[in-house]
């Protein structure tokens, strides 16, 4: 049975953060394929300076660019709101004999029965999770997770860990980009490149490095 991780978020624009997000559950785990994910219109989120979803495709394709990663277009191609047990539906149809594995920062997590079928979504993948920033430590996604999923957690569908994080938003910076800001440091360089490129975010002062 294959193991494959699920990514997904809205991108506007795929920074740091997710990278090393990403990365390091993938170093824990040894996923045979991680699919990255861009929504089409997220559902627990404003879609205020929403890119389009071809360019933020485009950014994911430079963004995440190791061999076993590949960037789906299905809820892009859907449409509508991006449930995440649709796509998981979806994905169970395409991906026989596999175990999935879905990746989401701390600020999601915590969120969690607040989702579309939060019970669908255990019964066909493991939840894995990490702190995002300072302000939430470990013991605040195990309390969560045993206070609304008991079950799960004991039956190990819920994967904990404490990552250090990358305090960095996608937010933060578009807006760090509206101001003309070095992000370099917060955003892979192609990817800064491509926004530049296509006037994302402010036509008239594009990101530095």
């Amino acid at each position: 049975m294959q193991k494959i991780a699920i990514f997904g978020g809205t991108f506007n624009p795929p920074h740091m953060g997710h990278l090393r997000l990403v990365k390091s559950f993938e170093q824990q785990n040894g996923f045979d394929k991680i699919l990255i994910i861009p929504t089409y219109t997220p559902p627990h989120k404003n879609s205020d300076q929403l890119a389009s979803g071809f360019d933020r495709l485009q950014m994911c394709l430079l963004a995440f660019d190791a061999p076993n990663y590949e960037i789906s277009d299905i809820e892009i191609k859907r449409g509508g709101k991006s449930y995440t047990s649709d796509t998981l539906k979806q994905l169970k149809e395409i991906y026989k004999d596999t175990s999935f594995h879905l990746i989401i920062g701390s600020d999601m997590f915590l969120t969690f029965h607040e989702w579309k079928n939060p019970q669908e979504i255990f019964d066909m993948c493991t939840i894995c999770a990490s702190v995002r920033d300072d302000d939430k430590t470990l013991e605040d996604l195990q309390k969560y997770a045993k206070e609304y999923f008991p079950n799960q957690a004991d039956k190990l569908k819920i994967m904990l860990c404490d990552f250090e994080p990358l305090e960095v938003s996608s937010t933060q910076l578009r807006q760090m980009l509206a101001n003309g800001q070095d992000v370099s440091h917060l955003v892979p360089k192609k990817v800064v490149e491509y926004i530049n490129s296509r006037g994302l975010y402010n036509e008239n002062n594009g990101a530095k490095y």
